[in-house]
């Protein structure tokens, strides 16, 4: 059992397999991209499919694959299918821009994944070049119809970046997508970093949406796998809709997830500044059991909070491009 000193119990592993992306997001990345990781720094599918198995059998119970974009991976249905292989078989997800979802569906669904996190910022194709520097909002849109149409994927969430004065005049249409479809719509507080293009004054609470949509109640989160999202529903949707407020509202009490950068070193948070680096553990010919304790010893540092309370002590601390950390 994965447990930190505050008696929190880790059972998610978010995945990296890939710090490239094929959209320049204002919010994520600068326009000029950022130094991309070389080839053979990269965890080797094999690599991670080892790093699975190690933390299913000390209680991951949920791992997602995610990137940068993680569809664009060299490799990446080796990758799957050594996550396929992980016995006891966790609960397999993954989160993408969607440009490419509609062509890997099916090599997804084959893989075990059920459970798709599609992020897109509008609804209007213009602002969407404008958000991402691409032409690719009709992509991401028939991805998301593809998916919520295949009999193996029992449920898809798109995540929202809220940005004030960007994409806010939006809340009510995304809402509106859950009395359509059976999906859930997850409003998501920006995230500051530092390299990225967006202003402070851009950032907005998740409770404005709230404001916007009175009609609303709140839902307990159902599935058995409790994630950072408060969730709520319009009467009589087949959907759902979720607030994630990382800065005015982290989950830090509950927090059960863990992060693997696509060169291998472990977070405990989006926001720790140190890491434990499982690709020179495993490349040095280190004994598993070596390895659990460190991974052990390693959580029991876990901090007790982070988000809002480590902006007010160091603002600037993170500043990595959310494609290097695995966001």
């Amino acid at each position: 059992m994965l447990k930190d000193s505050f008696e929190r119990i880790h059972t998610y592993l978010r995945i990296s397999v890939t710090d490239r992306c094929n959209l320049r997001c204002r919010y994520c990345m600068p326009p000029e991209g950022v130094a991309l990781i070389r080839q053979p720094e990269l965890l080797r599918p094999e690599e991670i499919g080892q790093i699975a198995q190690m933390f299913a059998e000390m209680g991951i119970h949920k791992i997602r694959i995610t990137g940068g974009e993680p569809l664009v991976r060299k490799g990446l249905e080796a990758i799957l299918n050594h996550l396929a292989a992980v016995r006891s078989r966790p609960h397999l997800a993954i989160t993408t821009n969607g440009l490419l979802l509609a062509n890997w569906l099916d090599r997804l669904a084959a893989a075990g994944i059920r459970h798709l996190n599609i992020s897109l910022d509008t609804l209007k194709p213009g602002r969407f070049i404008k958000i991402t520097g691409c032409d690719g909002w009709q992509r991401v849109w028939d991805g998301i119809q593809e998916a919520l149409r295949h009999p193996e994927i029992e449920q898809v969430k798109i995540n929202v970046v809220l940005q004030r004065g960007i994409n806010d005049d939006e809340i009510e249409d995304f809402a509106a997508l859950t009395l359509r479809y059976p999906l859930d719509v997850r409003f998501i507080e920006l995230l500051p970093v530092d390299a990225a293009t967006w202003k402070s004054n851009e950032w907005i609470s998740g409770d404005v949406v709230l404001s916007r949509l009175p009609d609303i109640e709140e839902v307990a989160e159902n599935g058995g796998i409790v994630g950072p999202a408060r969730m709520y529903r319009l009467p009589r949707a087949p959907g759902r809709i979720g607030l994630i407020s990382g800065e005015s509202c982290p989950a830090c009490s509950g927090c059960n997830r863990l992060r693997l950068t696509a060169r291998g070193m472990l977070l405990r948070c989006l926001f720790d500044p140190a890491g434990l680096d499982l690709r020179e553990a495993l490349r040095s010919g280190q004994p598993e059991e070596t390895i659990r304790q460190q991974i052990q010893a390693f959580l029991m540092e876990k901090a007790e909070v982070g988000g809002a309370e480590i902006f007010a002590r160091q603002p600037r601390l993170f500043s990595l491009c959310l494609t290097q950390v695995g966001g």
